[in-house]
């Protein structure tokens, strides 16, 4: 059970982290060409990547 609260954990940091970069490039984009990218879906998006990073990461770190 600790190890899934652990991995739930990080994984929520990842994604965090991948909403925030999302969120800065959304920023500069609307800066730059006036267009809004950001949505829901595209925040929703940003931290599903991040929870799928964290195992491609483990997965790299274990293998090399």
């Amino acid at each position: 059970m600790e190890g899934r609260l652990t991995g739930a954990f990080e994984g929520m940091i990842f994604g965090l982290a991948f909403a925030a970069v999302a969120w800065v490039i959304a920023l500069v984009v609307r800066k730059v060409s006036g267009k809004n990218i950001g949505s829901g879906a595209y925040y929703g998006i940003a931290i599903g990547a991040g929870f799928v990073f964290r195992h491609v990461l483990i997965i790299i770190l274990k293998s090399g």
